[in-house]
Parts: C-alpha cells; sequence; structure tokens
C-alpha cells in the first residue's frame, strides 16, 4: 500500500512526531499527502503563532486576510471548517 492510501488518521498519527519543518515537508512530497495534512499543519502553526505574539482571534484574522490578498479558496475553506468564528470587527 502506497503511503497516501493509508487512512488519514493514521497520517496524523505519524504527523504528531513530526516537528512542524518535517510536517511540512512531508506534506510536500505528495499532493494526496498534502490534503492529508493541510488541516493539521495549518492547526499547529495557528496555535504557535497564537503562543508565541498573538491570540487566536488576531492569528485568525491575519490568515483570512492573507488567503483574500493571495486568493487562496483552500485556506478560506479551513477557515470556514473551523468551529471558531472569525470577528472582524474594527477591520
Amino acid at each position: 500500500m502506497a503511503l497516501p492510501q493509508l487512512p488519514p488518521e493514521l497520517l496524523q498519527h505519524i504527523g504528531k512526531y513530526l516537528d512542524n519543518q518535517d510536517l511540512s515537508s512531508f506534506s510536500l512530497s505528495n499532493r494526496q499527502l498534502h490534503w492529508r495534512l493541510f488541516y493539521p499543519l495549518f492547526d499547529r502553526a495557528i496555535a504557535k503563532q497564537s503562543e508565541s505574539s498573538q491570540n487566536d482571534d488576531e492569528c485568525l484574522v491575519s490568515l483570512f486576510f492573507h488567503a483574500v490578498k493571495h486568493n487562496s479558496t483552500h485556506i478560506a475553506q479551513y477557515l470556514n471548517d473551523r468551529d471558531d468564528r472569525i470577528n472582524l470587527n474594527g477591520y
């Protein structure tokens, strides 16, 4: 069985043992892997950014504006699928 055909849960479990850089590289090695690991990778990036300098809301707003600026439907879909809602009041 090829790696991209593994169940998503197993790929995400493998991803837990990789640091952010390695997970990103792993996800870029194959298009199917990229799409299976896209959400966990962005979840990690948001958590890391929130810890270092911004709260979750600021980080999500920044990501939203990045998606708009670069016309990224994938990032917009990711943001739409998250449980929390982005508060754009004041922007």
